[in-house]
């Protein structure tokens, strides 16, 4: 029998962590994605092999509420939806995989409903190569300099 998990597509995104935040890049759409509240530990969990229908008791125990359970559901598929996550299975013939030290939150009362905000404003140079999208005269991240487009002169700045 296989268990669906979901793993970090980590040949489309890098991520850095912060204090209380996760600061997602999809390196081919040039979205970038900040996860806040509880949103830093699903994606740890997730990424620890954790399966998603266990998040909410890893997170808060056995007595999630639908609410808290709807909110980490919603959370989960907008990660899918930004290929943030993919899916992946596991063999329940060999043990579950260890969860890093992620410990659920000591009470209902402390848990935070995960934050997933999406921002554009960065995607044009998110998306520049930096080795081959260069202008030689200016440097990056300003692209490439295409030869009769309008409003670019020709000559060094």
């Amino acid at each position: 029998m296989r268990v669906e998990l979901l793993r970090l597509n980590h040949g489309k995104i890098l991520f850095e962590e912060f204090e209380r935040e996760i600061v997602v890049v999809n390196t081919e759409s040039g979205f970038y994605y900040s996860l806040s509240g509880s949103g830093p530990r699903i994606l740890r969990l997730l990424d620890d092999g954790c399966p998603p229908d266990v998040i909410p008791e890893k997170l808060i125990g056995t007595n999630a509420s639908s609410s808290s359970r709807q909110d980490i559901e919603a959370f989960i598929c907008r990660l899918r939806d930004a290929e943030i996550v993919v899916e992946g299975e596991e063999d329940l013939g060999q043990p579950p995989a260890e969860t890093a030290d992620v410990s659920a939150f000591q009470a209902a009362a402390d848990y935070e409903t995960p934050v997933f905000e999406r921002f554009e404003d960065l995607q044009e140079l998110l998306l520049i190569d930096p080795v081959h999208q260069v202008d030689q005269d200016y440097g990056w991240p300003k692209p490439l300099r295409k030869p009769g487009a309008a409003g670019v002169g020709h000559g060094k700045r």
